[in-house]
């Protein structure tokens, strides 16, 4: 069983503009990458139960926020 959890994580880079900070989750959405990596780990926690949450300042942080859900029974072997 998992109770309720939250982990989050803080850089102090360059941030995520205004304009693209709605589009981090979207499939194949990308400045660089593949655009699939954020889709993954959204669609992941999502299934268990949880949320993934992102809030940035373009020039001062970006901060990921995941909530795992407050109880989750795992099925016996």
């Amino acid at each position: 069983m998992l109770t309720g959890r939250q982990l989050m994580v803080r850089d102090t880079g360059v941030g995520i503009p205004d304009d693209i900070l709605p589009h981090v989750f979207e499939p194949f959405y990308s400045t660089g990458g593949t655009g699939m990596g954020l889709t993954f780990c959204h669609k992941v926690i999502t299934a268990f139960g949880g949320n993934i949450q992102c809030e940035s300042q373009a020039g001062k942080y970006t901060r990921f926020a995941l909530s795992f859900p407050q109880r989750f029974n795992y099925p016996a072997n």
